[in-house]
């Protein structure tokens, strides 16, 4: 079951899964050990992709799965792309609902990389 916070006063609603929790949490682990796609690099933030689904302005997330980055460090749009289609094949009523990032601060990279993510979602 997924905790939900909402607030009455905009009747927004966001639900996060434990196993989206987990999803970010391996993740994470795996390229701090040298072991995800992305290169242990301090400097590089870990980045992902969050599912779920979304009824007008009640959003649950319920997995997350990791992204791969191009050498230059921005995303790979195939990839992104490629593992959307693959995983809103499979569960159907889910779809991308946005990204995450693991660094030790927020910083002009980011703000790219949110650039980038725009023309996926909303």
């Amino acid at each position: 079951m997924a905790a939900t916070t909402s607030d009455q006063s905009t009747g927004r609603s966001v639900g996060l899964h434990p196993l989206a929790i987990v999803g970010v949490s391996d993740h994470f682990t795996r390229v701090k050990m040298g072991g995800g796609r992305q290169a242990s690099d301090a400097s590089r933030p870990v980045l992902g992709l969050l599912f779920g689904q979304q009824k007008g302005l009640e959003v649950t997330v319920v997995d997350a799965i990791e992204l791969a980055r191009t050498d230059a460090g921005g995303v790979d749009h195939e990839f992104l792309a490629q593992n959307v289609e693959l995983y809103t094949d499979v569960y159907k009523d889910r779809e991308l609902i946005g990204w995450y990032s693991l660094a030790k601060d927020a910083g002009a990279e980011h703000l790219a990389l949110h650039k980038e993510f725009l023309q996926y979602n909303e």
